[in-house]
C-alpha cells in the first residue's frame, strides 16, 4: 500500500535490535534531518516547497499588525516570533461554534515545548484580543 516519506524513514532508520548507544543516536539523527529537509532541493519533497514556503507565509501575522501591536504584547498573546500557532481555520470554526451556541470542549496535545504559546493564543481568541 501507500507509506508516507516518516513511515518509509522510520522502516528504514529502526533502531530495534541495535544495542549500540551512538549508532542508536546516529540513525535517530539520520532520520530527523531527513525528515527536516524534506523539501530541500535535492530531497524527494523538493517539489512541494514552494508550497511549503507559500502555507509557511500565510501563517505570518502581516507587518503592519506586528508593528501595531508591539513585541511585549505579541509576546503575551504567544505570537512573540510574528507567526501563528493555531490555525485560521480552526479559529473560524471556533467562533461558529460559539455563534451558534454550541457546547464542545478543546484539548491541546502537542509535541514540543510550544503548549504556552497556544494557550496564550487561544485565551486572547477567548478574550476576543
Amino acid at each position: 500500500g501507500l507509506q508516507t516519506f516518516a513511515e518509509y524513514m522510520m522502516a528504514l532508520t529502526d533502531v530495534k535490535g541495535l544495542s549500540d548507544v551512538a549508532e542508536i543516536r546516529a540513525t535517530k539523527a539520520r532520520r530527523r534531518k531527513a525528515l527536516q529537509t524534506f523539501t530541500a532541493e535535492g530531497a524527494p519533497g523538493s517539489a512541494l516547497g514552494p508550497q511549503l514556503e507559500k502555507m509557511a507565509k500565510a501563517l505570518q501575522l502581516p507587518q503592519e499588525v506586528i508593528e501595531r501591536t508591539g513585541a511585549d504584547e505579541l509576546a503575551r498573546l504567544g505570537l512573540g516570533a510574528g507567526v501563528v500557532g493555531l490555525l485560521p481555520s480552526f479559529l473560524h470554526a471556533l467562533r461558529e461554534l460559539k455563534r451558534q451556541g454550541r457546547s464542545f470542549s478543546v484539548c491541546f496535545r502537542t509535541f514540543g515545548h510550544d503548549l504556552p504559546n497556544l494557550a496564550a493564543e487561544y485565551n486572547a481568541l477567548c478574550e476576543g484580543k
